[in-house]
Parts: structure tokens; sequence; C-alpha cells
């Protein structure tokens, strides 16, 4: 009896050995250019199963083919993980079909001392899903200092379930370029440079740190829907620039409000934004507007119960260099909740002449203006317009002054 349940034990440890080796094992791409579904370009010459881990571009000695290309074009495809560039220069095409994994997602990881890596992915079509929610599985790009990490995005889908998110530069520089059709939903939070974690090295080797990252979100069209926080600048320099698409975030926004620097800058008329929670722009933040001809979209922070609060010094800046003269109002920030804006920022206080334009129009900055939309009247922030009057008005204003003199001579006779 007693030797049943040894060999019983002993059986039970082996299953699991053997369930952990394989939940570790590795697929490498081992051609320099070609298709994810073709099973002679990989190690073993076999694709990728859900328990593998799939590296494309890798410096790991024993391994070849560092640059290297591959494309997704099928359903079906699948990875317990995907890493572009791994501790090398990798590149990854999605133009349709469908990609699976159910952990990180990593463009740029450096490993071990194989040397820094680049790891960009283009994204034209098909539909990535990284379905893991525990708290440390994340989409990211560029992990270590001296890293890099592209995604560009024009088309298909990105879902990131992840608990950590989706992070735009952990350690090291991070750039994602979101347009045309492309769509992101994010389960988490969007990092831009820099997360509460970081990238946390094995023994004896030095990745860099959060401090050192550098992360940026270009977008251009597209939607990027995000399920809980956004944070710009988090612990390195962020930037959030957007000209175009829809940025939908359900919960609280912080630009610059740790030890990092951030940037959120709205570009043009086109864009749809929406802040659904309360929004912080901290010390070391910034918002910045860029007009087109016909003005610059406003932020929507569309949710009874938030707030907007403002360090004092916090920026504010500004580019209306495409306009040619203050004809209409430009609403800024349209506040939906029923408290009023929380501080000002250190560049502009409330009145100030923001832009004076060559015919002598020029705007002034309010943070109490009334869109009509909101809980209360009074608490949005917009550029109010103040142009110079009409020919005809001038006309008027003349011919009113010359009755009022011609009336004062009279009396005086």
């Amino acid at each position: 009896m007693l030797f049943k349940k040894l060999f019983t034990a002993l059986f039970v440890i082996g299953v699991v050995l053997s369930m952990t080796v394989a939940a570790q094992a590795h697929s490498w791409f081992d051609v320099s250019s070609g298709d994810w579904g073709t099973a002679a370009n990989w190690t073993d010459d076999a694709e990728p199963t859900a328990s593998d881990y799939a590296s494309i571009g890798s410096l790991e000695p024993g391994y070849i083919y560092n640059p290297a290309t591959c494309y997704v074009t099928q359903s079906g495809e699948v990875a317990t993980g995907v890493t572009v560039g791994h501790g090398g220069t990798g590149t990854l095409y999605i133009t349709g079909g469908t990609l699976t994994m159910a952990n990180d997602y990593r463009i740029g990881r450096i490993q071990f001392d194989w040397g820094d890596a680049t790891g960009t992915v283009y994204q034209s079509g098909g539909e990535v899903s990284q379905t893991s929610t525990l708290s440390a599985r994340m989409t990211a790009l560029g992990w270590g200092n001296g890293d890099a990490g592209y995604y560009n995005m024009s088309g298909g889908s990105l879902d990131v379930k992840g608990g950590r998110g989706l992070v735009v530069g952990i350690c090291g520089y991070g750039e994602f370029n979101l347009s045309e059709t492309g769509a992101v939903t994010v389960n988490k939070n969007l990092w831009v440079a820099g997360d509460v974690i970081g990238y946390l090295p094995p023994s004896g080797y030095d990745y860099g740190t959060t401090a050192e990252s550098e992360g940026y979100v270009n977008q251009s069209g597209g939607s990027m829907t995000i399920s809980d926080h956004l944070y710009v600048g988090y612990k390195g320099v962020g930037e959030y620039n957007i000209s175009g698409g829809s940025l939908s975030v359900d919960d609280y926004v912080y630009i610059g409000t740790s030890t990092g620097t951030g940037k959120f800058e709205v570009e043009d008329v086109t864009a749809m934004i929406s802040w659904n929670g309360s929004a912080t722009i901290g010390a070391n933040g910034t918002l910045s507007y860029v007009a087109s001809a016909g003005g610059v979209s406003d932020i929507a922070l569309d949710y009874a119960a938030g707030t907007l609060t403002i360090n004092a010094a916090a920026a504010l800046s500004f580019d209306l260099s495409a306009m040619s003269s203050a004809v209409n109002d430009i609403l800024l920030i349209d506040n939906y909740g029923a408290d009023a804006i929380s501080g000002t920022f250190a560049s502009y206080g409330e009145g100030d002449t923001v832009h004076t334009f060559g015919d002598g129009s020029y705007y002034t900055l309010t943070y109490v203006y009334d869109a009509g939309t909101d809980v209360s009247a009074a608490n949005d922030m917009a550029l109010v317009a103040n142009p110079i009057p009409e020919p005809s008005t001038l006309a008027l204003l003349a011919a009113g002054l010359i009755g009022l003199l011609a009336y004062a001579w009279r009396k005086r006779k």
C-alpha cells in the first residue's frame, strides 16, 4: 500500500513537471522572412501551439535569422505568448486572420545579455487577442532601457485583456500609431511611459528603470477604448497626441501626476474625445491644443460626478497659427458634471489673452464658460472670441458718437 501511494505521488509530480515544461516550451521563428502558418518556418518544423512562447527576431545563442520578419494572414494562429524583437530585431505584419495568446504580447524586449531589442508590428487587418486577465499579464512596447517597440495599426482589432493593460514604454522606448479603421480595446489601464511595476530583471541583470521610459501614442484615426485609467507620463516622458478618430476612457485620466512628464495634445477638429471620469493635470502635465483653420476638437468630461483638477504648476499651450481671425468661441473642455473646474493653469488665468491675430481680433481664456450641455452652468473651459467689429457696425458706432457729440454741443448752446 505504501509503495502504491509513493508511486501515485511520484506520478502526479511527474505530470505536473511535464505540464510546467510544456507550458514553458518555446518556438523560434527560424527564417529571415516568411508566413506564421508555415510549419517549416519554426524550430522543430512545427507551428507554435497554445502552450508555446513564440519569438520573432532573437539574438539568443544558437538561434539564427536576426532580423526576422513574419506574416500573419490566416485564422487560427495561437501561442501562449508572443515576442517581436526578443533580444534582437523582429517585425510582424498582420494583414488578416486571427492571432490569439493567453499571456504577454511583447514588442521589443531584452532578454539576459543578448543585446537591445527592436520590435515592430504593422497591423492593417485581422484580430489580435491577448486573453488572460491575470494581474501580471499585459501588452507592452519597449521593455528595457535601450529597447524599442513600435505598433503601427491602420486596421483590424487589438483586444488587450491583461491585468496590467497596455504599456507604451516600460523602461525603454514605445510608440503606438493608430490610424484609419484600427480598433483597440484595453480591459484595464493604458500607461504611456512607465507603469507602477516596471520590468523586473533576473538577478544580476539591469534593464533600467521606469524613469528612463519614453512613450508616445499618436492617433489620427481609429478607436481607442480604455476600460479603466489613462496615465500619460507616469514615470518617464509620455505623450498622447490625437488628431482624429475616437478616444474613450471609462475612468480617471492622469497627465503628469507622478514623477514623470506627461502631455496630452489635441490637434484639428475631427477627433472625438470622451473622458468618462475625473481628470487630473499634474504639476508635470501639459494640456495642448493645435488648431486647424476650423478650430480644434473639445474634450468631453462626460461624467455627472466627475471633476477636472488642475495643479497650479500645470501647463496649457496653444498653437492657433493655422487660423486667421477670432470669429467664434472655441470650446476646450465640455464639463458635463456639476462641479466647477478646480484650479487654473500656470500659464493662463481667467480672462487672459491667449492669441492675437493680425487683424486685431483675439482670444481670451475662461474657466467658467457655459456650453449649454451641462448639469451646472458656467463650468466649461473655452476660448472666447473678441472679433474686430464689421465695417457696418463701426459706421453705426461712429454715427452714434457723432450724434452724442452733437447733442452735447446743443446742450451747451
